[in-house]
């Protein structure tokens, strides 16, 4: 389950890549959603110990981020 889920999530996030590096506007919105979908579904099957590692750093970075966006507006 921890093979499936790592492989769908890598094929998600690199269809993401790659379709925002297309210059199709049609193409790009397939590569976008499809890849949207197959990390959906990968972070669905991921086990909670890796959702964990996976979405811990992510809401460390938004903290700092309205922390940095709070200290800007006091100028």
């Amino acid at each position: 389950m921890l093979a499936t889920c790592l492989v769908l999530l890598v094929i998600g996030i690199g269809s993401i890549w790659g379709g925002l590096k297309l210059q199709d506007e049609i193409l790009r919105i397939a590569a976008i959603v499809s890849g949207s979908i197959l990390s959906i579904l990968g972070f669905i099957l991921a086990p909670s110990l890796l959702k964990f590692f996976l979405i811990f750093p992510l809401i460390v970075l938004v903290m700092k981020m309205d922390k940095f966006d709070a200290a800007q507006q006091k100028f």
